[in-house]
């Protein structure tokens, strides 16, 4: 089979099954997100989807979905490489605000904007504009940590070259 990168999304939180924003806040899954995850792994078997390797952030959330995707594919006992780099974007003041108040409190409108706006910030948290400056700077150191792990798909210089591409920026 070729290689194939499978994302996936964690199961339901207790917060998102509260409509809180979660951000870099830790809450672990609940039983629907259990199974979620399990399923996710069930689905990639039956695909007859092997791993060889898995990345996931640093938070709880999303170590628990891999590992039981992991559990249902049958590979339990490979490393998974945790790195706050792949954590979602901090929510800052907003954290741990049910959505609803939220929007009581700023407005449906400046929340929506907080929430899908590339560049403005919800207050005291990251907006997607400062996480692509943050990895401006590692992008490429952290491409290459996954090509080491993963290794190349042809040369090293192609490989720079794909990466490089995919973050938006030309190799060197």
């Amino acid at each position: 089979m070729d290689r194939v990168l499978v994302l996936l999304r964690h199961g339901q939180s207790d917060w998102n099954l509260k409509n809180l924003f979660t951000g870099w806040k830790d809450p672990d899954l609940t039983e629907v997100g259990i199974e979620e995850a399990r399923n996710a792994g069930r689905s990639l078997k039956a695909k007859g989807i092997s791993v060889q390797c898995a990345f996931t952030s640093a938070l709880t959330r999303a170590q628990h979905t891999t590992r039981l995707a992991l559990e249902e594919l049958g590979a339990s006992n490979l490393d998974v490489v945790k790195d706050m780099r792949l954590n979602e974007r901090d929510y800052g003041d907003l954290s741990g605000l049910n959505k609803a108040e939220a929007a009581e409190k700023w407005g449906d409108k400046q929340v929506m904007i907080w929430r899908r706006s590339y560049d403005i910030p919800p207050p005291g948290g990251e907006s997607l504009l400062l996480i692509e400056g943050k990895l401006g700077k590692r992008e490429l150191a952290a491409f290459d940590f996954f090509e080491i792990r993963l290794g190349p798909t042809g040369s090293g210089h192609q490989q720079s070259d794909r990466g490089a591409a995919h973050f938006g920026r030309q190799s060197r």
